[in-house]
């Protein structure tokens, strides 16, 4: 027979059939007999109509755990090195006799009332009225990382190198073109899928509803993820990562800019008590001052991009933030004022004594307290629980008084009593508050109990230690009395940080 020249070589090659052209004809096949069809829309195809917005439904069945989603999330979105903004973790049973584990894979939850939105201090985020993804504006972002804050499943993630926070936006220029986003496409097993929700159906059952146990009720930020398991899930589980102890970041520049700034607010406080009493002393109205501008600009390096921290008031109808800043501005406006004229009395004993209980006294006393409790509310509006009001409230109120009334007795006899009395009920109550989480009779307590044994008992030793001598020194030397009440009380809000529970997804610790 004689060889085939290459033309007929060719149109017999054409006359077979690929491996993959097989595979379509066996499917085609395999469609027609089966009525449960063998593939699903991974995205929807149309877009949200009005009322509607996109979300992740995960099928939890279906997940391996093989981080696919993860490496495809970091590899297309071009994140860096440390970045992730999908994590994945592990869910157990609390009970021997019902074993259970499962795989969770967690991004943002692209919520209908997005708690980073709603607590951004310059409006860094925007929620897309047609799609509904909450997308973090980059340029806008200042780094002050009060979103890390707020949401409540550690969804932003601070970029160190960047300056910025950065987060999933559910890959939406992907989506726009009738893409899948990276994790969606990556999935071997499918268990993850876009979806469209109803807007005021989520918000309807947003008190009853959680992701899954463990995490927050939605009744906070209102997540759109939906977690699906046909085989259910127990009403209790750990996450896998739970026994770990946490020592979370210490803030320094926010530690003093807090203690600083109530220490400001304590010596007008005190100094307008003292003037119904004498005449205000303008070296406690110097100090509280110098205290004030100190912590005022240790707070400017908390954030990444100072530069363009002005930005900060623009979120003043929601974010107790933009308030807290727009509050000690009108602080320092004041105090200024205050500080001067009493100053310009002492060295000129010119003007009389009634201007120093002017309107420009009672308005830094009355705004140093405003900041103060626009402080309080930054850090309880974040429903950590160890950051509850009467903890917070407690601590930020009882450091503007231990402070102010010990710069006060710095120059008056007469308040180092009332000063030592209330640097011992402090120390005793916040010893107190730790010891009922030691012993488990509060039990979102102890957590931050175990962090302070476990990791940092020698700080938590020092923090009493030195308020005691705070206490005693008081009435040999009251400078010497500020001074370790002050270094106690920087160390107490080292630990009020270090040592918070929050709320968060399993496998998002150190992602």
């Amino acid at each position: 027979m004689e060889p085939l020249n290459l033309i007929d070589q060719l149109l017999k090659e054409q006359q077979s059939l690929t491996s993959v052209e097989r595979y379509s004809v066996y499917f085609d096949k395999k469609a027609e007999i089966n009525a449960k069809p063998l593939y699903k829309d991974l995205i929807p195809i149309t877009k949200p109509s009005e009322g509607e917005q996109y979300a992740f439904e995960v099928n939890l069945d279906q997940c391996s755990g093989c981080k696919a989603c993860v490496t495809a999330c970091h590899s297309l979105n071009g994140l860096d090195e440390s970045e992730t903004w999908r994590a994945t973790g592990v869910l157990v049973g609390t009970k021997d006799d019902q074993p259970y584990q499962q795989i969770i894979t967690g991004a943002c939850h692209h919520c209908v009332d997005p708690a980073c939105q709603n607590g951004c201090p310059v409006l860094a985020y925007e929620k897309d009225e047609t799609t509904g993804i909450v997308r973090h504006l980059d340029d806008q972002c200042i780094g002050c990382q009060y979103c890390v804050l707020k949401c409540p499943y550690d969804v932003p993630k601070y970029n160190e190198a960047r300056g910025i926070v950065r987060k999933c936006d559910m890959c939406h220029s992907r989506l726009a073109v009738g893409e899948a986003p990276a994790c969606v496409q990556a999935c071997p097993h499918e268990a993850i899928v876009i979806r469209k929700v109803k807007k005021m159906e989520v918000l309807a059952t947003k008190h009853d509803r959680i992701l899954f146990p463990g995490t927050i009720t939605s009744h906070y930020t209102t997540p759109t993820t939906s977690y699906v398991s046909e085989r259910g899930m127990p009403a209790t589980v750990l996450f896998g990562d739970d026994s770990k102890i946490i020592v979370e970041d210490g803030h320094t520049p926010l530690v003093m800019m807090l203690v600083f700034t109530q220490m400001a607010a304590g010596c007008f406080i005190g100094n307008e008590i003292q003037g119904f009493i004498n005449t205000p002393n303008p070296f406690v109205d110097v100090m509280g001052w110098v205290a004030l501008m100190v912590g005022l600009t240790a707070s400017i390096f908390h954030l990444g991009r100072p530069q363009i921290g002005w930005k900060a008031f623009l979120g003043w109808r929601k974010s107790w933030l933009s308030r807290e800043v727009i509050a000690f501005g009108i602080f320092a406006f004041f105090s200024s004022a205050t500080t001067f004229l009493s100053v310009a009395r002492w060295m000129t004993f010119f003007l009389p004594h009634f201007l120093l209980q002017t309107p420009l006294r009672e308005s830094a006393v009355i705004f140093g307290l405003a900041s103060i409790w626009c402080s309080i509310m930054v850090y309880v509006d974040t429903q950590r629980p160890s950051w509850r009001l009467p903890y917070t409230g407690f601590k930020f109120f009882g450091t503007t008084l231990v402070l102010g009334i010990t710069t006060q007795a710095c120059f008056s006899p007469e308040w180092r009593i009332i000063g030592a009395e209330c640097f011992l009920t402090k120390i005793g109550v916040e010893t107190a508050l730790y010891l009922l989480g030691v012993l488990q009779f509060s039990s979102h307590l102890e957590r931050s109990a175990k962090v302070i044994l476990k990791k940092m008992s020698r700080i938590g030793v020092a923090r009493i230690t030195l308020g005691v001598a705070a206490a005693t020194t008081i009435f040999i030397n009251p400078f010497i009395a500020l001074l370790l009440g002050l270094a106690g009380e920087l160390l107490e809000r080292r630990l009020f940080f270090q040592t918070v529970i929050r709320y968060r997804m399993p496998g998002h610790i150190g992602s």
